[in-house]
């Protein structure tokens, strides 16, 4: 595995996207939660969205998909639709 370190860099998805491609990794799938992917959002750092859904009611305060203060317009188009 190699290991790509940001030392003195404060972590952004800018700041990612920078050092995979300064070794030739142009495309990166990150899986996390709504404030990681609402990070990438904010910064316009997503090319592509898989998601998944569950046939499951679930509520509370907590973001489900994505919250930022930044507003950002981006033109999905669904691409496959799995049913299993």
């Amino acid at each position: 595995a190699r290991v790509v370190e940001l030392a003195g860099v404060p972590i952004s998805p800018a700041a990612i996207r920078q050092a995979l491609g300064a070794v030739g990794l142009n495309r990166v799938l990150v899986e996390g939660g709504p404030t990681l992917f609402s990070q990438f959002v904010s910064h316009e750092a997503i090319d592509e969205l898989c998601l998944t859904t569950s046939p499951r009611m679930v509520a509370g305060p907590a973001h489900r998909i994505a919250a930022s203060d930044n507003h950002v317009e981006m033109r999905m188009e669904r691409k496959r639709v799995l049913l299993g």
